[in-house]
């Protein structure tokens, strides 16, 4: 009589997405208002993890919080979004710029949230769309509720 031979399924895993080396602006649903708010980072695949010391086999996001900035996996910072990619071109000029942030960070203002510092390391200017049509988005029913009276 045969033996059945017991199968260990632990080795399956999901298949991670793939990404190219890189620096990406990316963001997640915000665990405080989901579908409401986002959740912006700093994603680098490959080559610029090692030179900036951390091993480049597997992405780090860089969240630049107002407590203080951290290195996290993928997986801790939740389902991402990438929004786009710095050009090679750039890349140094934005290590540099998290470099900094990572030395300068300071409390959270309404003028420099997360988005802010993910958009100043990526692409040099610090701005957050979600917080400037929040404010339109205000603005405009206070002047319609304003208006009616």
């Amino acid at each position: 009589m045969f033996a059945s031979p017991q199968v260990n399924f632990t080795w399956l895993e999901r298949p991670a997405i793939r990404y190219p080396d890189g620096i990406y602006l990316i963001r997640t649903t915000s665990q405080t208002f989901p579908n409401l708010i986002y959740h912006f980072g700093v994603m680098i695949v490959g080559s610029w993890l090692g030179r900036l010391g951390y091993s480049d086999l597997h992405p780090l996001i860089f969240d630049l919080i107002d407590s203080g900035p951290r290195r996290v996996f993928c997986e801790e910072f939740g389902s991402i979004e990438v929004l786009g990619q710095v050009s090679q071109r750039h890349e140094p000029d934005a290590i540099q710029r998290l470099q900094f942030a990572f030395r300068r960070m300071g409390n959270w203002t309404i003028e420099n949230n997360c988005e802010h510092r993910a958009r100043h390391v990526t692409e040099g200017h610090g701005q957050s769309l979600q917080l400037q049509t929040g404010l339109l988005v205000g603005g405009v029913l206070a002047f319609c509720i304003l208006s009616d009276n």
